[in-house]
């Protein structure tokens, strides 16, 4: 697995055969591109070259992708999740992070060519070179959560007033993942080291010497990671916020 790596494109078969659709359809410029749009005014530009283009009400947002049973934008200069899109065969997707009915535009070739510039802005990028380059996030990663068993940090707080929790011990829980595939947990009063993997914002991290069990996550741009068992049945999910590295405790950092 390669943070943000290579990007694969599985193009389901309906998607070749839809009018104007630029996959596999032509030898023009953009003739590997496909473009969505919504019914907010709105557009997506996947691009062959791995990159993508969302022109959006807010604004320009750009990153890369992969496409395989469905597809997943991330942030090449954080590593984090952008958006998943689940495609249908008759053209239509749906996303939780971009609002709106898409469909897949039919475009000719005058109009491939034009929108096929936003895929050679991308190479442009000072983060282009980067893709693909490591397994693991470009710069560190911080989150917190509430410790084991307190369904909040004041609740822990509390506990620790009661003389029912030790005053020693944190009362978030603390993760941080390094740029070199380090991941260091802190719980309670332990601490634990760990490696992870990382690409398109999952995240699947395992313990060197035990302190804490393997579990994947989802790094979202929306600055959370959710994260679930490995091995467990995945019904039961946590959330971590997403906190500046000066904030863990104890000078914690990935030096």
């Amino acid at each position: 697995m390669k943070l943000l790596a290579a990007v694969a494109l599985v193009i389901p078969a309906a998607l070749t055969v839809l009018p104007g659709c630029p996959l596999q359809c032509g030898d023009w410029q953009g003739a590997g591109d496909t473009m969505y749009r919504n019914d907010r005014g709105e557009s997506l530009m996947l691009c062959q070259n791995g990159g993508y283009a969302a022109t959006l009400n807010t604004g320009m947002v750009e990153g890369v992708f992969e496409y395989t049973d469905m597809i997943r934008g991330a942030n090449p200069e954080t590593g984090a999740r952008t958006f998943t899109m689940a495609t249908s065969p008759d053209g239509t997707a749906t996303s939780a992070e971009l609002a709106g009915t898409w469909t897949v535009a039919t475009l000719d070739q005058v109009e491939l060519d034009h929108a096929h510039i936003q895929c050679l802005d991308l190479e442009t990028r000072a983060w282009w070179g980067t893709v693909g380059t490591t397994a693991f996030l470009p710069k560190a990663a911080a989150f917190k959560k509430p410790a084991t068993g307190f369904e909040t940090a004041e609740a822990c707080w509390q506990a620790q007033a009661a003389g029912e929790y030790p005053e020693a011990a944190l009362c978030e829980d603390e993760l941080l993942a390094c740029p070199d595939g380090r991941v260091l947990v802190t719980q309670g009063q332990s601490f634990s080291t760990g490696d992870y993997t990382a690409a398109f914002g999952a995240l699947v991290v395992s313990p060197r010497t035990g302190g804490f069990a393997s579990f994947e996550g989802v790094y979202s741009a929306a600055g959370t990671l959710t994260t679930r068992d490995v091995y467990g049945s995945g019904t039961t999910t946590t959330t971590w916020r997403q906190v500046p590295v000066s904030e863990l405790s104890n000078g914690t950092g990935c030096q």
